[in-house]
């Protein structure tokens, strides 16, 4: 018997995998090391350290394409995850199983939900031994990325099974069933939400991989493997649905039902509503999140739109909370989650729902937040997410009370950036006239190896402003006499490698040649515009139609010297991450187009929920991202909305039978790119030829005499 979470993930990982990487994070070290030293295997696998800060999807990628499993061991930090999301969608197809072990939230994790096949939680010790059994099932016979979030903390121990048994039970066939409908714990005769739900044509094939792998691991570890967990008896009128900590089924409050989820991504939502009893009428959606950059987590907006589709009469209604430190007692523990329904009843509380206590907030960003639209700020807010400390929004309405209300205007903003780039390419001479005097000077070697450093490592967000902060200190312990030292630190501020945006409205969209927006694109200058748009699906041709809105991505892609985005944080949040962090590491100028769709700070999540779905699904907004940078032109354009790839590849299919005739018969290939009225016109000019040729040849025949006369004269002019 074992008795903590890392030691389970830990075990499998070394006994499952063909290379594990084990990534160290801030602390330069990582917790799985240890763990990894003291195990012995047949065949052990390839143990590859990854140091702070070094690109492990690159280091993926190199990998050769046979090996059965790669498995990626990490404590979960913003930087180390931020880094791996631009990558995974280049590693589609990879047997990877990405175990991330947290500390009571879920923030930093969750982004990459969407760009991973599966997502899979555990709680407690034996659920992160069993899930990472499953992990590695799922990764191995479908190729697919799993990530497995497990919580540190997470109580018990666990029995593990014969090492022996890993590997053949990694290499079993595949074993098709199908799902019999039931609920999760195998209550299905109850009359249930999911009665009342519109039928789902289609389910996710996820699910499918995801029972069957379930299956083979319940045969091997003899405990069975959920999707989720139910706790609960008797009349329920009330649900809590859970991401986080276990909470005991002992704490559940009469008349309520808890449902602990483990299978995050891709959701189990027809096994979901059938585990709900029709009597509920209340839910709550507790989510371990606490440093979310968005107004709501990504769970509830799920929840939010299953329940959308349950008949309005049996509809339950849906509240958003917290999950925080759990009371230890189960009295104090049952009080809060009752607490909870009366606080969401409550018309006049405005209080945030929490169930146990949360940590100390910070105010790290406090400085750095603008004061912008309450439901804007969901962009600002990930802003500050993707790029912390490096994030600096030139046109922020706090530089007004020092600067003027001209500071968030687009031109200022404009002249400001180009003033940056400026000092910080004058820095970067004065370094370099620094370095080339060495000799002359006696530069001290210390120094004279920072230098080149930070030379080499300017657009290094990591490592750019530490060895800034290592110079100046080198410089103010030597007496360094050269002209370019007072230079250097008169600009020490511009060491550090900063993400510089501005952000404006669709305004711009009005005017592009009198608008800042046009300049940026024009000037070439490495900076990033994030250009919001509000205007509801609904109400889009509500608009003065004088006054029309120009299409901002189609003119910055005619440039060709820009990176142009398409993001909606409702419809993504991945897609939207991705995007900034491309964005930032552009040489040039970045237009990024976010789409918000409200009319007043009033809306609820599900008004602006349905707004988003709307324009993404129509094709009114779509996602999609264009960089010019790619070595190969075909990959520069890249059409993200699913919708649209959808129904674009409904009607390819339609078309199928055009493309083996023209396999068959070449010559109809031209007839196909021909344009029809030039053709035709072809056609009708032969056929006129033809027929005045007949009628030519129709004429020859012996001599005819005409004879003519007429009382007027007029008869010689007719005849002839």
């Amino acid at each position: 018997m074992s008795s903590t979470t890392l030691s389970a993930v830990a075990r499998i990982s070394y006994l499952s995998s063909d290379v594990v990487f084990d990534v160290a994070g801030a602390k330069l070290h990582s917790a799985f090391s240890p763990l990894f030293a003291n195990f012995h295997a047949y065949r052990p696998p390839t143990l590859i350290s990854v140091p702070n800060g070094a690109d492990l999807g690159l280091r993926i990628s190199k990998l050769d394409k046979g090996i059965p499993l790669i498995t990626v061991v990490l404590h979960a930090e913003r930087d180390v995850l931020n880094r791996l999301i631009p990558s995974l969608s280049s590693l589609t197809g990879t047997p990877l199983v990405i175990h991330v072990a947290v500390d009571e939230d879920l923030s930093d994790v969750l982004p990459l939900q969407a760009s991973v096949d599966f997502l899979i939680h555990s709680a407690t010790a034996q659920l992160a031994y069993d899930n990472a059994l499953l992990a590695a099932r799922l990764a191995r016979t479908e190729s697919a990325i799993v990530l497995h979030v497990f919580q540190t903390d997470g109580g018990g121990s666990f029995d593990e099974v014969d090492e022996l048994k890993i590997k053949p039970f990694l290499a079993a066939p595949k074993n098709r069933t199908a799902s019999n409908g039931t609920h999760a714990n195998g209550h299905g005769g109850l009359e249930t939400l999911g009665a009342f739900a519109e039928p789902n044509t289609q389910e996710d094939v996820r699910i499918t991989q995801y029972n069957d792998a379930a299956l083979a691991t319940l045969a091997l570890v003899h405990r069975p493997i959920l999707p989720f967990h139910y706790h609960g008896s008797g009349t329920i009128h009330a649900v809590v649905i859970t991401l986080g900590d276990s909470i005991s089924s002992n704490s559940v409050p009469d008349s309520t039902a808890l449902i602990e989820l483990s299978l995050v991504q891709p959701l189990p939502t027809h096994r979901l509503l059938s585990s709900i009893p029709a009597s509920v009428n209340r839910a709550i959606v507790l989510e371990q999140i606490h440093k979310w950059p968005a107004k709501w987590t990504p769970l509830y907006l799920h929840i939010l739109s299953l329940i959308q589709t349950i008949s309005a009469e049996h509809r339950p209604q849906l509240s958003s909370g917290v999950l925080g430190r759990l009371p230890a007692s189960s009295q104090g523990l049952s009080e809060g989650i009752t607490n909870l329904f009366q606080n969401a009843q409550s018309t006049t509380s405005q209080a945030e729902l929490v169930l146990g206590a949360l940590p100390a907030s910070s105010s790290e960003s406090a400085t750095r937040v603008p004061q912008v639209p309450k439901h804007e700020s969901a962009y600002t807010k990930v802003l500050d997410h993707v790029f912390g400390d490096r994030l600096a929004i030139i046109n922020s309405p706090t530089l007004v009370a020092t600067q003027g209300e001209v500071a968030t205007r687009p031109e200022y903003a404009l002249g400001r950036a180009e003033a940056h780039i400026t000092e910080r390419s004058a820095l970067q001479g004065a370094v370099e006239s620094l370095l080339a005097a060495s000799r002359e000077i006696e530069l001290p070697q210390a120094l004279h190896t920072l230098l080149a450093q930070w030379l080499d490592a300017r657009s290094d967000a990591t490592r750019s402003g530490k060895t800034g902060q290592d110079i100046i200190k080198e410089l103010e312990a030597h007496n360094v006499d050269h002209p370019s030292v007072q230079t250097i630190r008169s600009l020490k501020h511009q060491f550090a490698f900063t993400s510089q945006w501005i952000i404006g409205s669709d305004a711009w969209s009005y005017d592009l040649g009198s608008s800042g927006l046009h300049h940026a694109i024009a000037s070439g200058l490495n900076v990033n515009l994030l250009i919001l748009d509000n205007t509801p699906y609904t109400t889009r041709n509500a608009a003065d139609p004088e006054k029309r809105k120009k299409d901002v991505g189609l003119y910055a892609m005619n440039y060709g010297n820009s990176y142009v985005a398409s993001v909606a944080i409702y419809s993504s949040y991945g897609h939207v991450l991705r995007t900034l962090m491309e964005a930032d590491k552009f040489d040039g100028p970045s237009i990024v187009l976010a789409y918000l769709p409200y009319t007043s700070e009033d809306d609820s999540a599900l008004s602006i929920l349905k707004e988003t779905k709307l324009a993404v699904d129509s094709g009114y907004w779509p996602l999609y991202r264009w960089n010019p940078s790619k070595v190969n032109p075909a990959e520069s354009f890249s059409l993200d909305s699913e919708a649209i790839k959808a129904d674009l590849q409904e009607f390819l299919d339609r078309q199928t039978h055009i493309s083996q005739l023209v396999a068959s018969e070449p010559k109809l290939a031209a007839e196909l790119v021909t344009s029809l009225g030039s053709k035709l016109a072809e056609a009708r000019s032969q056929k006129a030829s033809a027929a005045y040729d007949a009628m030519l040849s129709g004429l020859d025949g012996p001599p005819l005499t005409i004879l003519y006369a007429s009382d007027g004269g007029t008869a010689e002019k007719y005849a002839k």
